[in-house]
C-alpha cells in the first residue's frame, strides 16, 4: 500500500508527500482493520471499525530539509452519506533517527483528530494531524507508530470508513541530501 512509479512527488512550495517504498504498513495480532472491497468498484481499502489499528513506518527522504516539521496525513472514504465525525490518532509514535534507540511503549503521546464525513459516499478525504518536530534528526530517520481509529465519544460516524493511504508531508532541501544513511 502506497506505492506508486516515481515514489514522491514536489508542489511548486517545496513540500513533498512521502509514499511508496518507504512507507511501510503492518497489521497488528488484534484489531486489524478489514482488507475490502469499496462498494462495487473494484477499489480497495482497509476498512476501519472503532478500536482497528494499522502499524505505519515511514523512512525520511534524503530531500527533507534537516530540522524542519513535518506532518502526517490519512486519506480515507466513507462508507456512506453519513456526516458523523471520525477519530483517528497516530498512538505512541516515535521519531528516531540511525544510532537511536526507541524509548519504551507510550512515550509520546497520540495525535487525535477528528473529521466529519462529507456527505458523500466514497468520497476522497484527507485528515491532517499537526505538524511533527524534526528538531534533531537527520535524514534517514524513521516515524514509527500505530494508525488508530480510536473508540472515541467524539467519534459519531456510524460507518465504517475506507483508509486509502496514509503520508508525510515535509519541506524539501533545495538541493537534497549527500547522506547515504
Amino acid at each position: 500500500m502506497g506505492d506508486r512509479p516515481g515514489g514522491d512527488h514536489t508542489r511548486a512550495i517545496g513540500i513533498t508527500d512521502l509514499v511508496g517504498i518507504a512507507a511501510i504498513f503492518k497489521l497488528p495480532e488484534s484489531d486489524p482493520p478489514t482488507w475490502a472491497e469499496i462498494g462495487s468498484t473494484g477499489i480497495w481499502g482497509w476498512q476501519f471499525e472503532k478500536g482497528d489499528r494499522i502499524h505505519v513506518y515511514y523512512e525520511m527522504d534524503h530531500a527533507w530539509q534537516v530540522g524542519s516539521e513535518f506532518q502526517f496525513h490519512v486519506h480515507w472514504r466513507p462508507e456512506d452519506t453519513n456526516t458523523g465525525t471520525v477519530a483517528w490518532q497516530l498512538q505512541d509514535y516515535q521519531v528516531s533517527s540511525i544510532g537511536d534507540a526507541l524509548a519504551g511503549a507510550g512515550s509520546d503521546s497520540g495525535i487525535d483528530c477528528y473529521d466529519p464525513g462529507s456527505g458523500v459516499q466514497f468520497e476522497h478525504q484527507m485528515t491532517a494531524m499537526h505538524d511533527i518536530s524534526g528538531v534533531g534528526h537527520t535524514v534517514s530517520f524513521f516515524l514509527e507508530g500505530t494508525l488508530h481509529r480510536f473508540d472515541d465519544a467524539a467519534d459519531t460516524y456510524t460507518g465504517d470508513p475506507y483508509l486509502m493511504a496514509a503520508d508525510v508531508h515535509y519541506r524539501r532541501a533545495r538541493r537534497g541530501s549527500d547522506v547515504r544513511d
